[in-house]
């Protein structure tokens, strides 16, 4: 129950960090087995909640989670907030040369590494969030009800821009 309240202050008081960091707010949940580490990024975390032995993330509309967002809480070793971590394990992302082509009134994202899903969002220039999802190499984005302007989408770490 402490770790539930430690938990639930961080997440709400943590926030102010993750303006002034390169990464942005996240909860590491370290593991016995160190292949079964996470790193969320605070932002698009809905709830935790603890019971039977597990704590489950309940993440926001159209965030992939890994487990089903269930830990075993006897296997869990250590929950902290960082503003230091990556939130993903997809870090080549970060040095790879991304390209955003637009056809058909669907966006598509070039460069991606095959057989890997990304996190996404995509803003309009006035900072509304227009989508939040898990992106594939390949994949399109339906664009067409959008209005026209300036977008930026954060894949992972990275942002760019496009104009529809």
């Amino acid at each position: 129950m402490r770790l539930f309240f430690s938990l639930a202050l961080l997440l709400f008081s943590g926030v102010v960090l993750e303006a002034q960091n390169a990464h942005p707010l996240t909860l590491v949940v370290e593991n016995k087995d160190a292949a079964k580490n996470q790193v969320l990024i605070v932002s698009n975390i809905k709830k935790i909640t603890f019971a039977d032995g597990k704590m489950k993330v309940s993440h926001k509309e159209g965030w992939a989670q890994k487990d089903k967002g269930e830990m075993l809480l006897s296997e869990v070793v250590k929950c902290r907030f960082s503003t230091q971590d990556a939130p993903t394990k997809n870090q080549a992302i970060l040095n790879k040369e991304l390209k955003l082509v637009v056809a058909n009134d669907v966006l598509f994202v070039r460069g991606l590494e095959e057989g890997k899903s990304y996190n996404c969002q995509i803003f309009f220039t006035e900072g509304k969030l227009m989508r939040a999802l898990q992106i594939r190499n390949g994949e399109g984005i339906e664009i067409r009800d959008w209005n026209k302007g300036l977008y930026l989408v954060k894949i992972e770490n990275k942002t760019l821009k496009f104009v529809r």
